[in-house]
């Protein structure tokens, strides 16, 4: 399939989805389907979004002929090269490196795809400066071999040799001739000489073509006989130059691009196995059918209710075009009744009949409000429903204030049904109307439905368009959801840390470029409303071929009104394609996590079912790697942990330890190795089944703004662990309680904000203790915010309680790791020790190390009588004596 005229355009959704983003407007220019979203989970997890090497691996293993190429940044562009469409690394103002798709080149004119703010036009000489320039080092007979077989480098440079004023002979002769000597400098030289003299060119220093190739002779010559002294050509003209010091190395510089050749047509018995499962579900999973997907929602009222509506639609339809007859009719009424009675009795039926017809709107209004309510309620239900069901995995993968914005957005949907049946009683009007111009003037016919057509197929024709660009609208208005969001849970800190300029420095940039996808959207609306511009134009010939044919045509202002509502009737339609796109881009947005596949299949306990057996689970890992963003941050994982253990997991900072949890929380899937939990293999099944029996504690678990009542009983049903006093006992929380002005019933505030960072941990704490038949603990920092004897304390009570289960314990506090009969040191992503800690503390290694840094810190800081020490208790600052 030939690539696209126009680059489709995919507005990233955060500053990290450059890659994917074009990545997915590239594979869309060749017609292969692939889900954004889909691709963005796979970059978030598996695959590294930000490397351009595992961006043409994936378009290799997606169907398009790719490779990454490194070139002088002016042949990039230049016909002669056929290196366009490339996946460019440009530099963004701020500095940081960004990817742009080149598509077309349309003389001094490029097409790209930016990622940032959609497809652009952009002059060569503004896009080469922003082309992001890497260095590679490299042996120079090396570089001679390869730059005398390329195409891309060879063909271009004869093309600018050719734009010098070289005649195409003499520049292949010049050319060969350097690439015939055996060292590198010669076809260098040859390329700097040629961008040197270009640029003297463009200033125009060098104005007579025989200057321009006389010093470019000249150049050649002086360089080559140099040897160590001082170049002619500045520094900044070389692509290729020596290492001072190191003999045949050289270094290079050039843009960095991946070239696409087009698509290819794979083996797919090759190609399969090669595919993770994020980028099997892009290309696997079927795009959204808006219009099926709507009507499923809206067929649950009943098909008879849509079919009476049709059929009111039709008959308004067909009375407004009997209307205007009788209209017609009724302005001879004085030549054909003679009779009063006669002509009162012909306006009375005149006045039924009108008052008929607009009695038929009553129903159809009462009826299309009704859909809409149906369809949004129906659509949220199904939102709040999916959303729980759906893995970390795909929240990672997307803002969490645009999955808020597509929710909010649901009540434009309502408007839906309401456009639909003006569009469908637009078009039933304009079939009749034009069945009714033909009854009038059989002849014209042709020109009627010529006219019919422009009316209605213009207005499709500019759809797509208008889809685009309301879509990319639609996705900035995303990215500005999450920046409002983002600054209002940061408020605090932005106003502390003086932030407040560079974040609306960063909002001002996104306004600018919603700004520009609105104004964009609006020039392409502008541009549809053009289309009644034919149909004027077909009005008059067909009036003026009828007067020629029928001067005193009686039908003549009947033909006229009729077609001068056939512009009309184009324009509502143009309304209607104005508008559909928002509705659709709209629906494809919550359709989008309504489509998406559930983390695991629920499992249904029933209520009768008899509690678990009162034991810990057993669990195995075998060679566990897994990946996050394209890093390994789990290698080579072996692990055996016995069914009722209570282990601890140490090690510094990033070493891999909530990363570890995260695999029996399901964040993480193994892209190698296998984890047994009591001997089966953890599937989704299995993992559902482990959360059930799992209690977590850690300072991320989520506080919500509701009462201290429902933050200890979210997420249990039934029976409980221990009793609410138990827990509260258990936790500490009565020194809360008695703070708390209603009690139970006090509110917590967004996400705990009434709460220290203490007591929100001995609340999650207590939310723990409460849950029923717990068979796996997981404790990550789950008393972090306590003092150290409260830590002890309650690690001391949680264990106690879960003495029967297996406690996975992870910390930074070593010394409350020495109670535990076995204690795992993570290092590098792998457990690099494991045994007794005691036994570990008295042999070296990081767990000796560690523990002595700890002892030495809480001597030297704690301990020290030269540093001062305050409290504070009971709200009181005061300091506590050496």
């Amino acid at each position: 399939m030939t690539r696209r005229f126009l680059v489709h355009e995919v507005v990233q959704s955060s500053q990290m989805d450059c890659g994917p983003a074009a990545l997915k407007s590239l594979l869309e220019g060749y017609g292969i389907a692939a889900g954004y979203g889909r691709l963005r989970e796979a970059c978030q997890t598996g695959l590294d979004g930000t490397s351009i090497d595992t961006l043409e691996e994936v378009a290799i293993q997606l169907g398009l002929e790719a490779e990454q190429m490194m070139l002088p940044e002016d042949h990039l562009l230049l016909p002669e090269a056929d290196l366009l469409p490339a996946l460019a690394v440009v530099y963004k103002p701020g500095g940081a490196t960004h990817f742009t798709l080149i598509w077309r080149r349309h003389g001094p004119w490029l097409q790209i795809m930016d990622p940032a703010t959609g497809r652009r036009w952009v002059h060569t000489r503004t896009f080469l400066p922003q082309l992001y320039i890497h260095e590679h080092r490299m042996s120079g007979t090396d570089w001679h071999a390869w730059a005398s077989a390329s195409k891309a480098f060879i063909y271009p440079l004869i093309a600018r040799l050719e734009s010098l004023g070289f005649s195409e002979d003499e520049a292949q002769m010049l050319t060969v001739r350097c690439i015939q000597e055996s060292h590198w400098k010669p076809l260098a030289t040859l390329d700097a000489a040629v961008r040197t003299v270009s640029a003297l060119h463009a200033s125009n220093a060098l104005r007579r073509k025989k200057d321009r190739l006389a010093m470019v002779h000249e150049l050649l010559e002086a360089e080559n006989g140099r040897g160590q002294g001082p170049s002619l050509i500045p520094s900044t003209y070389w692509r290729v130059s020596e290492i001072e010091g190191e003999g045949d190395q050289v270094s290079m510089r050039g843009a960095v691009f991946l070239h696409v050749g087009g698509r290819r047509q794979p083996d797919e018995t090759e190609i399969a196995p090669t595919l993770s499962p994020e980028l099997r579900c892009a290309i696997e999973e079927p795009s959204p059918r808006v219009g099926a997907a709507l009507f499923s929602l809206v067929r649950q009222d009943g098909m008879g209710i849509l079919l009476v509506m049709l059929l009111i639609l039709a008959v308004q339809s067909l009375g407004l075009i009997t209307e205007a007859i009788l209209l017609r009719g009724f302005m001879e009424i004085g030549q054909t009744l003679g009779l009063p009675e006669a002509r009162v009795g012909a306006g009375l039926t005149l006045l039924v009949f009108a008052a008929a017809l607009l009695s038929l709107q009553l129903p159809l209004a009462g009826g299309v409000l009704r859909l809409g309510r149906h369809l949004e309620t129906r659509l949220r239900s199904a939102f709040l429903r999916k959303i729980p069901r759906l893995g970390d995995r795909y929240f990672r993968g997307r803002l969490t204030g645009d999955m808020a914005e597509r929710n909010h957005v649901i009540h434009h949907i309502r408007q839906l049904p309401q456009l639909t049946e003006r569009f469908v009683a637009t078009l039933f009007h304009l079939i009749l109307t034009t069945a009714a111009i033909i009854w009038i003037a059989p002849d014209l016919a042709p020109w009627t439905l010529a006219a019919t057509t422009c009316a209605v197929g213009l207005p499709l024709l500019v759809f797509p368009f208008l889809a685009e660009r309301d879509m990319k609208v639609r996705a900035h208005e995303g990215a500005l959801s999450r920046i409002y969001l983002d600054a209002l849970k940061g408020a605090v800190p932005i106003r502390a840390h003086g932030a407040r300029t560079a974040i609306s420095r960063e909002h001002e940039s996104l306004l600018v470029d919603w700004t520009r996808a609105s104004y964009g959207l609006l020039d392409a609306s502008l541009l549809a409303r053009f289309q009644a511009l034919p149909n004027i134009a077909l009005t008059f010939w067909i009036v003026w071929s009828y007067l020629e044919a029928k001067p005193n045509g009686g039908a003549l202002l009947l033909l006229v009104y009729w077609l001068m509502q056939l512009p009309h009737l184009g324009e509502q339609l143009a309304n209607f394609v104005q508008q559909y796109p928002a509705h659709r881009n709209l629906t494809l947005r919550l359709l989008e996590p309504l489509t998406a596949p559930e983390e695991s299949p629920a499992v249904e306990v029933p209520d009768d079912a008899p509690p678990p057996e009162p034991s810990g689970v057993a669990i195995q890992c075998r060679d566990v790697g897994v990946k996050s963003g394209g890093h390994q941050i789990l290698h080579h994982l072996d692990l055996d942990i016995a069914a009722g253990t209570h282990v601890a997991i140490v090690g510094r900072s990033g070493a891999g330890k909530s990363s570890l949890l995260g695999l029996l929380l399901g964040w993480h899937r193994p892209e190698t190795g296998e984890i047994r939990i009591d001997g089966n293999r953890l599937d989704d099944a299995g993992l559902a089944r482990l959360r059930r029996a799992s209690a977590w504690v850690d300072p991320s678990v989520a506080i919500w703004n509701r009462s201290l009542l429902d933050n200890a009983y979210y997420g249990i049903h039934g029976r409980t662990g221990l009793s609410l006093d138990q827990a509260v006992a258990q936790s500490d929380l009565l020194e809360l309680l008695e703070k708390c002005p209603d009690g139970f019933q006090t509110e917590l505030g967004d996400s705990g904000s009434r709460l220290s960072g203490g007591e929100g941990q001995r609340l999650r704490f207590a939310r723990a203790l409460l849950r029923p038949d717990v068979r796996l603990v997981l404790l990550d920092e789950a008393f972090r915010g306590l003092d150290h004897g409260k830590r002890l304390e309650l690690l001391r009570r949680a264990r106690q309680h879960w003495s029967g289960a297996t406690l996975i314990y992870v910390t930074h506090d070593l010394e409350s790791t020495l109670d535990f009969d076995r204690v795992l040191v993570v290092e590098g992503g792998t457990v690099v020790q494991d045994g007794d800690p005691n036994d570990l503390a008295d042999r070296p290694g990081t767990f000796g190390d560690l523990l002595q840094a700890e002892r030495l810190l809480r001597e030297r800081l704690w301990r020290n009588p030269e540093w001062r020490h305050l409290e504070i208790a009971d709200g009181r600052l005061r300091e506590r004596p050496s």
